[in-house]
């Protein structure tokens, strides 16, 4: 650090390249002045004197030097001494220096909080830096400081060193007035008061801060200032340390706006289609920013985050205004004119002449707007692409949404469902036969509502229920017809059959002699025999002897074995009702 330190020397003695220059420079129309925030590592000390207790207790050293009847602060409006009170003489409370009559209006420097670090202060000789939080392009870089036990317009002597991002840097000697008596200030009549005694100076107009100015070469304009090194010697002959104390850094600008002209690729988009913006740029000059904005209705703009370059990619989700605005750093503006993107938001209507139809013949061609779209459905539709017409025979039955999508630059997709019928019905009764007696009840039909008939007379059947009145139907086969309603009717059909349950005959002589008339004691049904279950007959002699036991109704009971007389007999089973039968008689064998 010696080193650079004494070669900083060097060249600011023997370089005349390096313009020393004071705060005494007009600044340029619309020039535009920033305060930087800088880096807490740009302050050493604390030197304002602030809230309730002692100036000693509330800073870090003083501005100047000396014994402790010399050494002062500066003062915060909020500083109250428990000995001396407040003071009607201060910083101000804002922290902003300005100075109403200086001869560069618009120059303002901020301070940093006046309870902590807020000074970079160097006694004697020795080398600080004051560092910007975020490095800034600029024309001049502005200091505010002062030097405490120095000579008010003399001999004062530091280097400035401003560094750049890219590693390069523009040397400045300045001579820094004493903060009492000097000239070109950027404020005063600040006050001070006593670090060790509390004992606020009662000199009029003093103490002072003052503004210099380091105007850098036009090779440096579109650089990033980093920040500012300090090096301080004591000048020679002085027994007193001089202090310097840099308070606030300012960055400066010209800015002259230029005349800015937008214009579009297209007037209109549709959906999720972009427009390109262009900002052709007139003239002009200095730092300035551009920034688009959209505005719905041209009244009320809001910036576009992140778009600020000369062009500007919109994708509007409405009609949208665009304008290109352009800011000088805290100062002045302008917009370009707006223009408009309007967002063509397109439609589509479908309908068929039926929510359902049949699967027989065609559709039809539906309404569509706008017209000279293509349609399309799932897999089993056979639809026309380019009418919509529906071939329903080709068709499977089903549930089908068709789709719809209009032609043009904007296209629209419209939406309907249908549904595809298959004629179909269907019969049931709960048996296929019956016997001739009370009623086959409701038979099960899909779909409900239709109508019944018969094949032949004979069958009491009700045309509108399906229900047979078996008791006065007439025994036989027959086919029942069942007709569904609706748009889609069909014909459904249920086989069934009646039987007879007429008593069976009893024989009452038997002649076992092989001629096939009455050789067995068998019964005689008007119905198969496969209709009778639970056969049981027995055959008992008059004395009350059971002869035989069988289960066989085609069978029965042969007498080959018996002699002639007579033959009581009993006779047990269910009729085709599913009715139990019981029979008591008698037979006379003849042989």
């Amino acid at each position: 650090m010696l080193l650079l330190y004494t070669a900083y020397l060097k060249l600011r003695r023997t370089s005349l390249a390096f313009l020393s220059l004071l705060a005494a420079t007009p600044a340029l129309a619309q020039t535009i002045y920033t305060p930087a925030a800088l880096t807490p590592t740009s302050f050493t000390a604390d030197v304002v004197a602030d809230g309730a207790g002692t100036a000693l207790s509330s800073t870090t050293h003083g501005f100047d030097t000396g014994g402790t009847d010399v050494q002062y602060c500066l003062v915060a409006p909020n500083f109250v001494s428990p000995t001396t009170g407040g003071t009607t003489r201060s910083l101000p409370a804002n922290r902003i220096l300005q100075n109403p009559a200086s001869p560069t209006p618009g120059l303002t420097f901020q301070l940093q909080p006046y309870n902590g670090l807020n000074s970079l202060r160097i006694p004697g000789s020795g080398n600080g830096t004051m560092t910007l939080a975020t490095p800034q392009a600029a024309h001049s870089v502005w200091l505010a400081a002062a030097t405490g036990n120095g000579a008010p317009t003399g001999n004062n002597p530091v280097t400035l060193t401003v560094q750049f991002t890219d590693g390069t840097i523009q040397l400045f000697n300045v001579d820094i007035s004493d903060w009492f008596g000097g000239t070109n200030f950027i404020a005063s009549n600040l006050g001070r008061v006593g670090r060790t005694n509390d004992r606020f100076d009662t000199a009029p107009n003093e103490p002072r801060l003052y503004q210099f100015e380091l105007v850098l070469s036009a090779a440096n304009y579109g650089k990033l200032v980093q920040g500012i090194q300090v090096f301080k010697t004591q000048p020679s002959g002085v027994t007193t340390a001089t202090v310097f104390n840099g308070m606030a850094i300012t960055l400066a600008s010209p800015c002259n706006l230029p005349t800015a002209v937008v214009a579009s690729s297209v007037g209109s988009v549709c959906p999720g289609q972009s427009a390109q913006l262009t900002a052709t740029l007139t003239g002009g000059a200095g730092t300035y920013t551009g920034q688009w904005q959209s505005s719905p209705d041209g009244v009320t703009w809001t910036n576009i985050p992140g778009a600020t370059g000369r062009t500007y990619t919109a994708t509007p989700t409405a009609t949208t205004q665009y304008r290109y605005r352009q800011v000088c750093a805290a100062g002045p503006s302008s917009n370009s004119n707006a223009v408009t993107i309007t967002l063509t938001v397109p439609s589509a209507t479908l309908s068929y002449a039926n929510a359902t139809f049949c699967r027989s013949g065609r559709s039809g061609v539906p309404t569509v707007t706008p017209a000279g779209g293509t349609f399309s459905a799932p897999a089993g539709l056979a639809i026309n692409a380019s009418t919509g017409d529906i071939d329903l025979a080709a068709s499977t039955a089903g549930n089908y949404v068709v789709s719809y999508v209009s032609s043009g630059p904007c296209s629209a997709t419209a939406a309907y469902s249908l549904t595809v019928l298959a004629p179909s019905a269907a019969l049931a009764y709960a048996a296929t036969t019956f016997c001739r007696v009370g009623s086959s009840g409701l038979p099960a039909v899909t779909p409900a509502g239709g109508s019944f008939s018969s094949s032949s007379q004979g069958l009491a059947l009700n045309a509108g229920t399906g229900q047979i009145d078996l008791a006065a139907s007439t025994a036989g086969s027959y086919v029942v017809s069942y007709t569904s309603t609706g748009q889609c009717p069909a014909t459904a059909t249920a086989r069934i059959e009646v039987k007879s349950d007429a008593l069976p005959t009893f024989p009452n002589v038997l002649t076992p002699n092989g001629d096939g008339v009455n050789d067995a004691l068998k019964l005689k049904f008007d119905y198969p025999l496969a209709d009778v279950s639970g056969f049981h007959l027995m055959v008992f002699n008059r004395w009350g002897r059971k002869l035989f036991e069988g289960s066989d109704p085609a069978t029965g009971w042969a007498p080959d074995q018996a002699s002639g007389g007579t033959y009581y007999y009993t006779i047990d089973y269910s009729d085709c009702a599913g009715r139990p039968q019981h029979y008591t008689g008698w037979v006379d064998v003849v042989k």
